[in-house]
């Protein structure tokens, strides 16, 4: 498997973090190359099946919550014909706020096989997206929930 971890340190609390972050209908305004959400719901439970369009709408992912404990840790596999997506988003308090570690891992599946050069760029792919999602999901935490500033 190859895996990509990045983590970022917000002013929210883990409680208002996750909540945007599971709200599964904004995945497509966090998560690159999410297209669309089939189902969405406020916090995923563990085992909800959902479906995904990624990568252009070229991978239609089958996506099943793998656990889900508020506020602190939410995990899923996305998976499609040639590849299988797992991703995880923990929470931990920090002195500055929330420390989020965003983890996603790749795996090729061998039922379809990709292209010549198509699982190197795939791996190229989450090493760019992975930063950019946590940066993401830190503008849309601001955004939906800005911190009181106290003068």
């Amino acid at each position: 498997m190859f895996a990509v971890e990045t983590t970022l340190v917000l002013p929210q609390s883990a409680p208002t973090i996750f909540a945007v972050a599971s709200a599964l209908a904004q995945a497509p305004r966090w998560r690159a190359g999410v297209m669309a959400v089939a189902e969405a719901a406020t916090v995923p439970a563990e085992g909800a099946v959902l479906a995904f369009r990624a990568l252009g709408g070229r991978h239609a992912l089958a996506t099943r919550v793998l656990a889900c404990e508020p506020p602190r840790h939410v995990s899923w596999r996305s998976r499609c014909a040639a590849f299988v997506l797992d991703v995880a988003l923990s929470l931990e308090d920090a002195r500055e706020g929330t420390r989020v570690t965003y983890h996603c891992g790749l795996s090729l599946t061998g039922d379809d096989v990709l292209p010549s050069g198509h699982a190197t760029a795939l791996r190229r792919l989450l090493v760019r997206r992975a930063p950019r999602d946590l940066e993401r999901l830190s503008g849309l935490v601001a955004d939906l929930a800005p911190v009181a500033v106290t003068v």
